[in-house]
């Protein structure tokens, strides 16, 4: 018959499981821990560079001397080259040309009659010029383009806010300096000598007419299309006390909106929220480079939060 265990030997047994047990235990919640932790990473990481990634793809193509920063509080605009990294503003705007259109291509066929894009950007100087009609209007003879493909392809596309099409477009021709950030009107087509308004509607394939009042004006070999502007706004969208990067679009600043911003009060702006929650946003840059930062905290516990920053350069 087995023996029983003694006393000394259950005393030794239970002291044991009980180390055992709490190393265990101890080890269940580092695991946990650090996996709380991990995952806290993960989620802030993933949604400041989807938000920094979206914003620098639009920076991307953005309209030299267009990009430039604004104070909600006075509606003053700076040009991105002149601020510093600790700047406070809360908005970077810019004018983004139609990528989309530009490397688009109509249906198979032929390469000279279907393998078009939207517009080419190049101007026929010798074949342009003022138009039957209204004065104040120049013919410019792109070669190459298909500007019903264009047409069709701004009012695909602007589907936020204000319906849009070639004929709300505007037409930039390179100049030494847009100047946009030295005056409110400066974004519009009446402070500023390289804007001008379309006033077509991609009937005519290869030539687009523009709205040219002044009788001296000069157009150039090289032209882009745009037909939205951009804004990043850092706002408290939800209204929870937070702060919160909202992508304003498919607004028309040379159209005469006031300031050559978007109006909410005025004007129907796409509206997208990028990242909610934020704790910094922050831009800076030279004439051809954009830097930015954006810094998001993820809650960990009640009162603890871990953060990631993201920060990246646009190049153009």
């Amino acid at each position: 018959m087995k023996k029983a265990f003694t006393l000394l030997e259950m005393t030794f047994v239970i002291v044991i499981l009980g180390i055992i047990a709490g190393i265990s235990s101890e080890v269940i919640a580092k695991t946990y821990e650090a996996y709380i932790n991990q995952r806290a990473l993960y989620r802030s990481s993933i949604k400041t560079e989807l938000a920094i990634t979206q914003i620098t793809n639009r920076l991307a193509y953005a309209i030299p001397g267009s990009v430039v920063a604004r104070d909600t509080s006075d509606d003053s605009l700076s040009d991105i080259s002149s601020i510093d990294s600790n700047n406070t503003f809360d908005t970077l705007q810019w004018i983004g040309y139609d990528r989309d259109s530009f490397i688009a291509r109509s249906g198979p066929g032929d390469l000279a009659t279907n393998r078009r894009p939207g517009w080419t950007g190049f101007c026929d100087l010798t074949a342009s010029g003022r138009v039957a009609g209204p004065t104040s209007n120049i013919g410019i003879s792109t070669p190459g383009s298909n500007l019903n493909l264009a047409n069709t392809i701004i009012g695909n596309l602007s589907t936020g806010g204000t319906a849009c099409s070639l004929a709300s477009a505007a037409v930039y021709f390179p100049v030494d300096a847009l100047n946009i950030h030295n005056n409110a009107d400066a974004y519009t087509v009446a402070g500023n000598p390289g804007i001008f308004n379309t006033n077509d509607d991609g009937t005519d394939d290869e030539n687009l007419s523009i709205a040219a009042p002044n009788t001296n004006i000069s157009i150039k070999e090289q032209y882009k299309l745009a037909w939205t502007s951009y804004a990043i706004v850092a706002t408290d969208e939800d209204g929870n006390g937070g702060t919160d990067l909202v992508l304003r679009y498919n607004f028309q600043p040379w159209r005469g909106a006031a300031g050559g911003f978007y109006n909410d009060a005025a004007t129907t702006a796409g509206q997208k929220v990028l990242i909610r929650d934020i704790s910094v946003f922050r831009f800076t840059g030279t004439e051809n480079v954009v830097r930015l930062k954006i810094c998001k905290p993820e809650r960990i516990s009640a009162d603890e939060s871990i953060s990631v920053c993201k920060e990246k350069a646009v190049i153009r």
